[in-house]
């Protein structure tokens, strides 16, 4: 075995390194660009252990820095393949006793099934964390089976410590810990005398949150929370800022939206199991995944303690991720594969007992190999990875927002932070442009509370009050009072702020939103047309784009068209909301017609039918 996985890495890293993007990808990539170059802290739960093993790659001495982080990912994919067959391989050989080279050729099939997933594609070419969450599993399962099938002490130990360690990555690997617990309790008696040795080893590892505040106090582009304080830690590691601003919100009664939520959380267990379902068919074929269960239940039969482990880590990522894109679930799609590939191995043996010389088994391994990958490859595949090089949609999407703002201005954002900061920080693009968090503004109890200065001596700094019952809005008026004594101040469409500022908001040809106090909401005649044709373009680019990559550019999309209709929604004028939302349900098969899209043009229209039917009656 030893050659094999070596020959795995180096191949699959040298295949994905050539096709390495040198710019940021859609969702949190952009952010994750940016805490690897900067050290700097990211969303909760600050993942301090990617930001510091990235970085590692961002001083490869060539390249653009995009580039090398991304090469970073290809790193980690490769890796992540060559542990598979690692960890699959001692599956194999402990829970079913297979002849070595039987098992070298099985040890492939979790390998083929990661290798021909989307997401798995997707998550080699873009700064993430799920890629580093699947490696981090891998080594720790490996290490904790182990000490399972030798009971060396000194495994235990190391898996004590890469335990605490790898909570420095993702905190989903936390109910992976809890599910495996009842394991530990059944060899508790042999676990007792080392302890508190293994208590201590593991807080030495999660040690590593330690990076955060230390980290913070150096004031980082970022800075995520600014933990100066053991409150804010806590908030952030543990995701209590976020609720604590969700349940504010739902309890202030905030103008929004007809409809803003983008993903539904209220369905019953059994319509969000049907609804995973459905989406990781499109990851694994139906064939396999009805196959894996069958070795599921083998592998609990062949080695309870074993095929329980490979479960609990499986459901674990699903149920932490449950409702999501598909891009999270690399463990639970590893675990697919080590249980189709103990179905595989369980039928050679099989065949082996009644026919001792004959060469069918080995057959019968190889035609799986042949099976999995005619069942799962995609002619498009080379298309995509060349994609993955070429695409710059997120880059134009980034300079369509900025190139018009003016010079040395402010700018307003929520949900385009990470693209921005991206755009003036990683790119250099207009980074004469001061970026502003708009929850910086609303809650600086717990977000980044900043003084700012200008070139004339004025500062402001947002007021700290108790947790409020909604967004802090004096802590927004008071900052545009003070920025507009020196510069512009410039916002893109956001559902509070399109409701509070609309009476002041100047909609320029330019196709951006101008702050200008004391003057009455303008419109000019151009700026929805120039709105319509970003729009158009990022739509030009979703057709464009392989699939893989399609879905990704299509929520943006959704994002810029909730937002723009909602703005015109707000300024009274819901027939531009209705032109804008029917560009995306006129598309070919709806295609770009989402729920919330689709509910919301609906709502818009009845708005109109009413107003409509009131004017009739008024005349």
């Amino acid at each position: 075995m030893r050659p094999i996985p070596y020959f795995l890495f180096f191949i699959f890293w040298f295949l994905f390194s050539w096709f390495t993007p040198t710019t940021a990808y859609w969702r949190d990539s952009g952010e994750f660009v940016l805490s690897a170059t900067y050290l700097d802290i990211a969303h909760p739960a600050g993942f301090p252990l990617y930001s510091q093993l990235a970085n590692i790659f961002t001083h490869i001495p060539f390249g653009a820095i995009p580039w090398r982080v991304n090469l970073f990912s290809t790193f980690l994919a490769s890796l992540s393949l060559a542990l598979a067959y690692v960890l699959c391989n001692k599956i194999i050989l402990k829970s079913f006793n297979a002849p070595i080279r039987l098992a070298n050729i099985c040890s492939l099939i979790p390998v083929l099934t990661l290798s021909f997933s989307s997401a798995f594609l997707r998550q080699a070419y873009q700064a993430e964390v799920y890629m580093l969450n699947l490696v981090t599993l891998e080594i720790l399962l490996i290490v904790f089976l182990h000490w399972l099938y030798t009971k060396d002490k000194r495994f235990l130990h190391i898996t004590a410590f890469l335990a605490g360690l790898f909570l420095g990555n993702h905190i989903s690997i936390v109910l992976a810990y809890l599910l495996i617990l009842p394991i530990l309790l059944i060899y508790f008696r042999s676990i007792v005398p080392f302890l508190v040795r293994a208590i201590l080893l593991f807080t030495l590892g999660a040690s590593v949150y330690l990076y955060i505040p230390l980290r913070a106090q150096t004031t980082p582009p970022l800075n995520t929370g600014q933990v100066i304080n053991f409150e804010r830690f806590y908030n952030l590691i543990t995701n209590q800022r976020d609720w604590k601003v969700r349940s504010t919100e739902a309890q202030g009664n905030i103008p929004t939206a007809i409809e803003s939520n983008f993903f539904i959380f209220n369905e019953n267990i059994l319509q969000r199991i049907s609804k995973d379902f459905k989406t990781l068919t499109k990851e694994i074929p139906l064939q396999e995944m009805i196959l894996a269960f069958l070795g599921m239940c083998l592998l609990l039969y062949s080695s309870s303690v074993t095929g329980y482990t490979i479960l609990a880590v499986g459901i674990s990522n699903w149920i932490f991720f449950a409702g999501w894109h598909p891009d999270p679930w690399l463990v639970l799609i590893l675990s697919i594969g080590i249980c189709l590939a103990s179905l595989i191995v369980a039928l050679c043996m099989k065949l082996q007992y009644f026919a001792v010389k004959s060469k069918l088994p080995i057959a019968l391994a190889f035609a799986s190999l042949i099976f999995i990958i005619l069942g799962s490859y995609r002619p498009s595949f080379a298309k995509e990875l060349l994609a993955f090089k070429t695409d710059q949609s997120v880059r134009e999407e980034g300079k369509s927002m900025l190139k018009n703002v003016a010079s040395n201005a402010y700018f307003l954002t929520e949900p385009s932070l990470f693209l921005l900061h991206y755009m003036t920080d990683i790119e250099g693009y207009r980074d004469d442009i001061k970026i502003i968090y708009l929850l910086d503004l609303y809650y600086p109890e717990l977000f980044n509370r900043k003084t700012f200065t200008d070139q004339n001596g004025n500062s402001f700094s947002p007021e700290l009050l108790p947790l409020p019952h909604t967004p802090n809005l004096q802590n927004v008026s008071g900052f545009i009072n003070f920025a507009l004594k020196s510069s512009s101040v410039e916002l893109e469409p956001v559902t509070l702020l399109s409701h509070q500022l609309k009476d002041i908001l100047q909609l320029t040809k330019d196709g951006t939103l101008l702050i200008k106090a004391g003057q009455n909401i303008n419109v000019d005649k151009d700026f929805f047309e120039t709105s319509l044709k970003n729009l158009e373009n990022l739509i030009l680019a979703f057709y464009k784009a392989p699939r893989i990559i399609a879905l990704d550019i299509a929520s943006r999309i959704e994002l810029r068209a909730m937002l723009l209709a909602d703005l015109y929604y707000q300024i009274g004028m819901p027939l531009r909301s209705v032109q804008i939302l029917k560009l995306l349900c006129n598309q070919p098969n709806k295609e770009l017609c989402f729920a919330p899209v689709e509910n919301n043009l609906n709502a818009y229209g009845e708005l109109l039918y009413y107003k409509s039917n009131e004017i009739n009656i008024g005349n």
